[in-house]
Order: C-alpha cells, then structure tokens, then sequence
C-alpha cells in the first residue's frame, strides 16, 4: 500500500458548538473515506485533537500504514507531538492520540492552511447538523 492523506478539521459554531470531520484520500488523491461528527460543547482545541483521533481510528480500522495528517492547527500538532505531561487540560485527548501515533505504523503531520483544505471545512460546517458520526463511503457534492 501507498501513503494514504488524511485531511482533518475540527470547528466550534457560534452556539459554542464542536465538531469535527476528515477526508481521507488514496495516495492518486482518490476519495476513500470522509466522516463527520458533531462533539457536543467542547473547546475548539478539543475539537480539533478529536478530530485527529478519530481519523486516526478510522485510518487503522482500515489497515494504512503510512499517513500523512493535514491540519489546520499547529496547536494540536505541537499537543500530538510533544510530551506535555499529565497535568495538561486535555490530557485524555493527547493521549490516545499519541497512543495511535506512537504505534508500529508511519504517520506524519503537516500543516495546512485553512484554504487549503476547504473541502474539510465544508464537511465540518455540516457536522453541526447530524446527530452522531457519519460515514461518507462516496464522496459529498461539496467535495
């Protein structure tokens, strides 16, 4: 298997409201997966490392062992790739995101300017619409 790109954004509305969502697309740029999930009231860093996490989960469920992450956020980067030790507001979030990095696969971060990846940004906004997580196994009219 090739690398796979994982594009991934986490959002708070002005109702305070989180959610999260991510594309993941073959190494020929070819849709394999996109999801969305509204989180509920969490803080916006939250929404973001969640956002990371559960791509993350749904890259290994699939079995890819390369990814590359795209972010927007350098701040959940820097929380994902540094030990902040266990007194951080978000320690729960840092670690099972560092548990899925830190495991026997390849994973790499960058960042993404947020134009960048307005794809990811449309299925963000419509993650404040449904009531779980959604599986888009075809890829939506916006992206």
């Amino acid at each position: 298997m090739g690398v796979f790109r994982l594009n991934t954004n986490g959002s708070v509305n002005n109702l305070r409201q989180a959610a999260c969502d991510g594309i993941i697309r073959d190494e020929n740029g070819n849709w394999i997966v996109g999801f969305h999930k509204r989180l509920g009231r969490v803080p916006s860093t939250t929404a973001e490392l969640l956002g990371i996490t559960t791509r993350l989960q749904i890259c290994r469920q699939q079995g890819f062992d390369k990814v590359l992450v795209y972010t927007d956020s350098l701040e959940a980067i820097h929380l994902l790739m540094t030990d902040s030790g266990g007194y951080h507001p978000f320690r729960t979030e840092i670690t099972k995101g560092r548990r899925l990095i830190f495991s026997d696969w390849e994973i790499e971060f960058r960042y993404a300017p947020r134009e960048s990846i307005q794809r990811v940004d449309f299925l963000a906004r419509e993650a404040h619409i449904v009531e779980d997580m959604k599986i888009l196994n075809e890829p939506h009219p916006g992206c």
